[in-house]
């Protein structure tokens, strides 16, 4: 018998290389096996197998599974073992022989082997129903205004429900040091709520298996490591990959750190957000405690609960900025896109250009000269930064939060240009736009000073780094640093960018068609025109896509529907969550059932609560709309399917919204027993469809312009051109001749004018459909 040794050690130099995925040990508080495929034989265990199911290693390698399992017990595994989607999900209680105890196992693959994990089976006498209390936490989550709100909520439930001695939500920032953004913890320890721990807290190697294994416990840190036995000359050449297993044990430097913490029990739950890291929920113990499997897989659950509701809340905060800057945005793109003077423009408009960014200040260069607005170093710097920034830096967009580490200059203007992103216009000219920002002096809490780490000797004279001992507050002031910019902030600058490049292009483009023939640029219009259709018709098929994918997920509601009865609490969590407002009304046209968005949408549009027991007719202000809706219902009531659209007023913004109400009637054995009302938000449908029906009457004008005006003009020239006297250019008639010629061309010049200002507005009306 022999075990696996990792051949790295852990020194200095690769301290953060330490290859804990291919650790040969496990932690005690359960037994491992890994078997191969398809015979199903144990090519290695864990030495500690004797004191669960009674087989020493020695007498468990080689062993095959039915000869230590019921017949019915080997069949459950085999079975299992065909799906591996199963086996990272479904433990399951399973019988050993001869002892016939009972352990709770969870199964996973590994490099072709299956590897079998046992914990001791534990009843659990006050058990938590699974769904009553991921229901709990759902509504406590969604009660959170903000990321604040939400992290609080979670840390105290987590606490509540888990009776850890510390639970802790930890964020990650772009350089991984983590923050503590909400804690929740026993009244006689110290505070880590609001402290940064350093990115080699937790080196790579460790977020990467937080990434694969999205729970890890330990529940004593003093445990003794147990080994993995496997024959000298088995099949089995190089140790196992475990970063998957429950039960894989932990660096030793990790150890000693959680030593050093006081520490002697964890529970850790990553908070994954598009499949990144972003986060976990570290929960502390003071004395070893175990917790076990069923609680993990609910707890694991609250940390997928709490990932999704952080991705609402990111994705509102983003939506909302969003909004905010593309009104600017656009209302600044109008108006520089109708100005024939590029840079005139932007000077005239520097208060919206600097809205666009979280800066104080703005300049705008052309070649030697520049405009400015806000908070700006004075010339001679601004100078001096622009001829650096042409001469130095290539990218079409640069940001930095800190210029004096890359301008030495820089550090005498940092109360106005600490950071700076600026857009470069021209490869070849000085046209820049530079938001800045002032420097924002910080004071970040550590805990405990990042920089602090002994070196220590290992057995075999090797040095290596040892884990910080204090972990008290300490205070760090950074100067000469500005707030960064976010990567949202640099995408907006480069797409911004990017249309006043395009811009640009276009307006040296037309300036150059002037010198093309007349003919040339009636076509090149024309074919911008049929360009426009496409590109109408490509908008057109989308909203077609978007209606028939509306119908299929009513048509997937509707399935839903009829099971209401058996799953109702479940049904109401899913519709809680749908985009759609959904009623559900008895024969006398009263509400049985609504979900939050109906509830919401009444506040919104009537200013009134919904409850059960409402007519259908309360819904609206409108006689003329209720008696729509009252015979909508009353010929669903008779088995129909209708379809009806609405326009509902908000009492507060006073915006007019399009709603599509469906009435689809319950039939049990073809009779009616109730109604569903689905009411579904088209009003961005119908305003593009306006849209479209507007473009379609500028085309239709576009082609009158065309067929009728331009013919005009273009006769008379060819008849002035016959009467002009080649034979005699002096001739006085050839002036007169020659002065209606010059009538005629300012008509026609004047109509393909008007072309291609209608042309112009479909553009960019297409463009703003296919933006949205």
């Amino acid at each position: 018998m022999s075990a696996y040794r990792p051949k790295a050690k852990t020194d200095l130099i690769n301290c953060e290389d330490e290859p804990i995925h291919l650790t040969t040990y496990i932690q005690s508080f359960g037994f491992l096996m890994a078997i191969s495929l398809p015979e199903y034989q144990i090519v290695q265990c864990s030495a500690n197998t004797e004191e669960f199911i009674e087989f020493a290693p020695a007498q468990l390698i080689d062993k095959k599974l039915p000869e230590i399992l019921p017949k019915e017990a080997f069949e459950e595994i085999r079975e299992l073992s065909l799906d591996s989607k199963i086996l990272y999900s479904s433990p399951i209680d399973l019988e050993f022989l001869p002892s016939k105890k009972v352990f709770k196992v969870n199964f996973h693959f590994s490099q072709g082997f299956l590897i079998l994990e046992g914990e001791p089976f534990q009843e659990t006498i006050h058990g938590v129903s699974y769904y009553t209390a991921s229901n709990h936490f759902v509504k406590q989550l969604n009660t959170s205004k903000n990321l604040g709100d939400l992290s609080n909520i979670a840390a105290t439930f987590i606490k509540e429900i888990s009776d850890y001695d510390r639970v802790m939500i930890y964020e990650f920032d772009r350089e991984w040091n983590g923050q503590v953004i909400a804690e929740s913890r026993e009244n006689n320890l110290y505070p880590f709520l609001g402290h940064y721990f350093p990115a080699s807290d937790i080196p790579a190697q460790a977020r990467k298996l937080y990434l694969e294994n999205l729970l890890r416990i330990i529940p004593d840190v003093d445990y003794t490591p147990v080994e993995l036995i496997t024959e000298a000359n088995s099949s089995l050449k190089a140790p196992l990959d475990l970063s998957q297993a429950i039960l894989r044990s932990t660096s030793p430097l990790h150890i000693e750190y959680l030593q050093n913490m006081g520490v002697r029990a964890t529970l850790t739950i990553s908070i994954i957000i598009n499949h990144q890291l972003w986060g976990l929920v570290a929960c502390h113990h003071h004395t070893p405690k175990y917790t076990n499997s069923r609680l993990r897989n609910l707890l694991e659950h609250f940390g997928h609960l709490l990932a999704h509701q952080i991705q609402i809340i990111k994705e509102i905060d983003r939506k909302s900025w969003e909004i905010k800057i593309q009104e600017n945005e656009k209302s600044l793109i109008k108006i520089i896109a109708q100005e024939q003077n590029f840079f005139k423009s932007l000077y005239n408009n520097l208060p919206l250009l600097l809205s666009l960014q979280p800066a104080q200040g703005i300049i705008v260069s052309n070649e030697n000269n520049f405009c400015k607005h806000g908070s700006v170093p004075d010339k001679k710097f601004v100078n001096q930064l622009i001829d650096w920034l042409f001469k130095t830096q290539s990218e079409s967009v640069f940001h930095t939060h800190c210029l004096s580490e890359q301008l030495s200059e820089a550090a005498q203007h940092t109360a106005t240009a600490c950071g700076i992103l600026a857009i470069r216009l021209s490869k070849y000219e000085k046209n820049f736009i530079i938001w800045f920002k002032p420097e924002t002096r910080q004071s970040i809490t550590w805990g405990g000073n990042p920089n602090e780490k002994d070196i220590k000797s290992n057995e075999d004279g090797s040095l290596r780094l040892s884990p910080r001992k204090s972990f008290e507050k300490w205070e760090q002031v950074v100067k000469n640093k500005a707030i960064k910019w976010e990567q949202r902030e640099i995408r907006l600058a480069e797409s911004f960018r990017y249309f006043l490049i395009e811009l640009i292009a276009n307006q040296t483009s037309f300036l150059e068609s002037q010198k093309l023939s007349l003919a040339m640029r009636v076509q090149e219009k024309t074919l911008e025109i049929r360009q426009a259709h496409l590109n109408l018709q490509k908008i057109n098929d989308r909203i077609i896509h978007q209606n028939e994918e509306l119908r299929r997920q009513n048509e997937e509601i509707i399935v839903l529907y009829k099971e209401l009865d058996k799953h109702k609490t479940k049904l109401k969590a899913v519709l809680d969550n749908t985009k759609h407002v959904f009623l559900y009304l008895d024969l006398g046209g009263k509400l049985l059932f609504f979900n939050e968005l109906a509830n919401k949408k009444a506040q919104d549009i009537l200013n009134k609560k919904l409850k059960i027991g409402d007519s259908l007719q309360a819904f609206t202000k409108s006689p003329r709309e209720q008696k729509r809706l009252d015979q909508a219902f009353q010929k669903a009531l008779r088995g129909r399917f209708v379809i009806i659209e609405s326009i509902m007023t908000d009492n507060n913004s006073q915006k007019r919204n399009w709603f599509r109400i469906e009435f689809n009637p319950i039939k049990d054995e073809d009779k009616v027993k109730g109604i569903v009302v689905l009411m579904v938000d088209i009003t961005e449908l119908k305003e593009a469809s306006l849209l479209i029906e507007e473009q379609n009457k500028n085309l239709r004008e576009i082609a009158y312009i065309q067929s009728h005006e331009v013919r005009k003009p273009v006769a008379n020239i060819i008849g002035l051109i016959g009467l002009f006297n080649h034979d005699d250019p002096s001739d006085s008639f050839n002036k007169v001749v020659l002065d209606k010629l010059d009538v005629s061309i300012k008509d026609l010049d004047k109509i393909i004018g008007k072309i291609v200002e209608n042309t112009y507005s479909i553009h960019q009306d297409v463009k703003k459909i296919a933006h949205e």
